[in-house]
């Protein structure tokens, strides 16, 4: 009875002096383990505040070029749509002076008719020049005040971003700073941590880190 009792306390007292000579982990290893522990479950994102900013800039100043883009491609419509009236109206004005001459022959028109016709079409002509000179002045002040509202808009997404950039080292910190406490009751050993810090799933660094 007792071999049997010295026995057993053998076994647990080299169990205390086994235990007792493997290293526990360090304070910047639990730290490094628990980083990556907040990185692979995935739920805070982690982008530089400088990163959100050159892509929020870079997206703006894409959408200024293209409303540049837009504005010339709808001016030169508005042109080439003139240019198509233009030229309807000057057929037009072609073909009424040949059917003039046909009358001017058989002594049915007279010069006053012939300068009030001249007059009617150059009266259309600026008409229709005048109708697109306001509309691309229509078209021009639309984009003026798109352009206009890109600033402030560019502003609030860089300022939102910063906050946003912020607010994730805030909650990543509160993650890191918890998992190392609760690593601490735990009494993490350092072949666990290194294990747990070089871990790639959340799987392996539960259930195989050990």
């Amino acid at each position: 009875m007792k071999k049997a009792f010295f026995t057993v306390l053998l076994v647990f007292l080299w169990g205390v002096v086994a235990t007792s000579c493997v290293p526990q982990a360090t304070d910047e290893e639990l730290n490094q383990m628990c980083e990556n522990l907040v990185k692979l479950r995935g739920k805070i994102e982690l982008k530089p505040a400088d990163a959100l900013v050159t892509k929020i800039e870079t997206d703006f100043a894409d959408k200024k070029k293209r409303l540049g883009e837009r504005q010339e491609r709808d001016l030169k419509n508005w042109d080439d749509e003139l240019a198509a009236k233009l030229k309807e109206l000057e057929e037009k004005e072609a073909k009424a002076k040949e059917e003039d001459k046909g009358k001017k022959k058989k002594k049915k028109k007279g010069k006053k008719d012939e300068a009030e016709e001249e007059e009617d079409f150059a009266a259309q002509k600026k008409k229709l020049e005048e109708d697109y000179a306001s509309r691309k002045e229509a078209t021009k002040k639309k984009y003026a005040e798109e352009l206009k509202k890109i600033g402030p808009e560019k502003d609030k997404a860089v300022a939102d971003a910063k906050k946003k950039a912020g607010e994730a080292v805030g909650k990543k910190k509160e993650a890191v700073d918890k998992c190392v406490a609760d690593a601490k009751k735990e009494g993490v050993f350092q072949e666990v941590a290194q294990c747990r810090i070089k871990a790639t799933s959340t799987d392996q660094y539960w259930n195989v880190c050990r």
